[in-house]
């Protein structure tokens, strides 16, 4: 519910089966989307006209990219939950409908799952350690720029629908992992089968399941593919920040706010706690969407061992071949808007990637 106040996924009645006053809650979405883009042209327009006196500097644009990557990533995640991804987010709560009402499910998904296991301890560190971090900006913009923090407001706001978003998403992936976990707990049991009969029946119902699960693949991956992407876009602008400012020499520029000739101990600890808070739920979504594909490979490779020990040319031996032909045309790839696989390697690339740039700007400033 709390999520759908955001307007980061429709409300739905799991008991009903249906969407909870979809027409009104369409309307709200779109004013909390028009209110949060309204507001940030606003505050822009004053920063630019009372902080940065109606002149343009890197320092200015680098803060309004930053602004808009964020701003960008919440109204496609509101508006698409609105709009164009509204029949997804029915079939997704349709599909999960079963799962979500099922006590065996959930039971077993919260033994497996660290997330869920301490899901409200880590929502509730996330808000607090969200609203530490604004008043420290609260105080830096008093104490070193003499602005008013009003200025700010919806950039603390936009910070904040970060850690919902990111919330929602690792749920999501959680889910699909507990899925592909009960496929090999099902696959396990029907290997343990005498008859003949039960093991065919048990290897055909994996295979329905199989491709019931790809099919909530391809819902994540319309949903969260842009949100992602997006998310990656923000947090290498953090690092390239954050690594040009302590690289430069004549003044050290906040995203919040600049700081001429005098680098504050307390503007460090936010720039560092902006990006470890960036940093902490890419690096969450990466892991989760990464464990969900290390689940589903697991399938595969207790496929290999039963092979081993079923006679050859025997109908068991057939279905499995064909289970095994499934798993590997149908592997799960949780992707950011279809640009790259989401796998643990991508984080090392996003920081190489980072680091090239980084390599780059700084050449540039010593020709410059």
């Amino acid at each position: 519910m709390f999520f759908s106040f955001l307007g980061l996924s429709p409300c739905y009645d799991f008991e009903q089966r249906r969407l909870v006053r979809p027409k009104l809650y369409r309307c709200y979405a779109t004013t909390v989307a028009l209110f949060l883009l309204c507001l940030s042209l606003w505050q822009i327009y004053l920063r630019y006209c009372n902080l940065y006196n109606r002149t343009i500097s890197i320092s200015m644009l680098s803060e309004i990219t930053l602004e808009f990557g964020i701003l960008f990533t919440i109204i496609l995640t509101i508006l698409g939950a609105t709009y164009w991804n509204r029949p997804t987010w029915i079939d997704l709560y349709l599909a999960n409908n079963r799962l979500y009402t099922s006590k065996q499910f959930v039971a077993e998904a919260v033994k497996k799952t660290l997330l869920l296991r301490y899901d409200t301890v880590i929502f509730v560190t996330a808000n607090v350690y969200i609203s530490c971090f604004i008043l420290l900006n609260i105080h830096v913009i008093r104490e070193h720029s003499g602005h008013a923090p009003y200025y700010f407001v919806t950039k603390f706001l936009l910070h904040y629908y970060k850690t919902p978003l990111s919330y929602v998403i690792i749920n999501m992936t959680v889910v699909l992992k507990c899925r592909y976990a009960s496929v090999n707990e099902l696959f396990k049991a029907c290997s343990c089968f005498k008859s003949r009969n039960n093991f065919v029946k048990s290897v055909r119902e994996i295979k329905g399941i199989w491709m019931e699960n790809d099919e909530k693949v391809q819902y994540f991956n319309r949903l969260f593919g842009w949100p992602i992407l997006s998310l990656f876009f923000i947090f290498v602008l953090w690092i390239l920040n954050a690594l040009i400012d302590c690289a430069a020499g004549t003044y050290k520029f906040d995203t919040l706010i600049e700081v001429a000739h005098v680098y504050h101990a307390e503007v460090r600890v936010v720039n560092a706690g902006s990006l470890l808070l960036t940093g902490f739920w890419l690096t969450a979504i990466i892991f989760c969407c990464d464990s969900v594909v290390r689940e589903a490979e697991k399938l595969l490779t207790n496929c290999y061992k039963l092979e081993q020990t079923l006679p050859l040319l025997s109908k068991e031996l057939e279905e499995l071949e064909s289970l095994k032909k499934l798993i590997k045309n149908k592997t799960p790839k949780l992707t950011a808007a279809g640009f790259f696989e989401i796998r643990r390697s991508t984080l090392l690339s996003l920081l190489s990637t980072t680091t090239t740039y980084f390599i780059v700007a700084l050449q540039f400033n010593s020709v410059k």
